[in-house]
């Protein structure tokens, strides 16, 4: 394709997904940074969003720039684009447990699972056919071979601690690993791409193993020629149930409603929840 129509294609969809729900902006930083800025407003102060999805649902943590203090609010009954009247009336009413002040900045460690590629190519021989000797001899190649490998290790992290105990942290990592991913396009089998797609996104199977070879296709034809509309719109149809048009108009129009609809029907034809559709829309497109 273009890079035009590549473009266009990923932040439609990209975008499409990634706001597709109603009042939900507690795991979504623009909601968050609207609600920094509101209280920005409000207060007088300079708010800004230091950590967003914290392990403690529904909390996010800001920074106080005028005073370089820091302070966790429960967001997740804000809706986005209230009024500087509701917002203040949304804050008023805040019980006192959903605010969480003075907390100090540190360092934990964690145990983290981390997958990296070990790479064990290297210089071979395979036989060849020469013609001058009219025989077959041993050529020098190089052979390009490695395994993924998960373990665990120890790593600091920032968190926020207030008084009384409590301990906001980074939420929990993305599942997808796009090195990881990239691999499994390039190198390894439709089934081991498919045992991937159904152990990280929740997928039957057989329906992974579609996708899979979908996706391998759509790698190859990026390569050779380039993805044309045409392509775009079978993808569309074949892994998300939807035309191409129907998923233009949703997101040119900002139409909420349409969005969940076309999310709802992905996740129903891929048999997942909408959060895996999202992760999968999302960490496949941006190959």
């Amino acid at each position: 394709m273009t890079s035009k129509i590549k473009v266009s294609l990923v932040v439609m969809l990209v975008g499409l997904f990634l706001s597709s729900c109603k009042n939900s902006p507690g795991g979504k930083l623009e909601g968050q940074r609207e609600f920094a800025d509101a209280l920005s407003s409000l207060t007088g102060d300079d708010y800004r969003v230091v950590k967003k999805d914290s392990l403690i649902d529904g909390f996010i943590v800001l920074k106080n720039s005028s005073t370089g203090e820091y302070v966790a609010y429960n967001i997740k009954n804000y809706k986005k684009g209230m009024t500087s009247g509701e917002f203040s009336t949304f804050i008023n009413h805040l019980p006192g447990s959903s605010v969480v002040s003075d907390l100090t900045k540190g360092t934990a460690e964690v145990t983290e699972e981390v997958t990296e590629w070990v790479d064990t190519s290297h210089y071979g021989y395979e036989w060849v056919y020469d013609d001058n000797s009219q025989s077959y001899v041993q050529e020098e190649v190089w052979v390009t071979d490695g395994y993924w490998d998960t373990y665990e290790r120890p790593t600091n992290i920032t968190v926020y601690r207030s008084d009384s105990g409590l301990v906001f942290q980074e939420g929990s990592k993305e599942t997808k690993d796009l090195e990881k991913l990239g691999h499994f396009l390039e190198k390894e089998t439709d089934l081991a791409l498919g045992k991937y797609i159904s152990s990280n996104y929740g997928l039957s199977e057989e329906r992974s193993l579609f996708l899979a070879k979908l996706a391998k296709s759509f790698n190859k034809i990026k390569k050779n020629r380039g993805i044309t509309r045409k392509d775009l719109k079978k993808m569309s149809l074949k892994a998300l149930g939807s035309s191409l048009e129907a998923f233009e108009k949703a997101f040119l129009e900002g139409d909420l409603e349409m969005k969940e609809d076309l999310l709802s029907t992905a996740s129903k034809l891929n048999g997942t929840g909408p959060e895996h559709m999202k992760r999968l829309i999302k960490d496949f497109l941006i190959q």
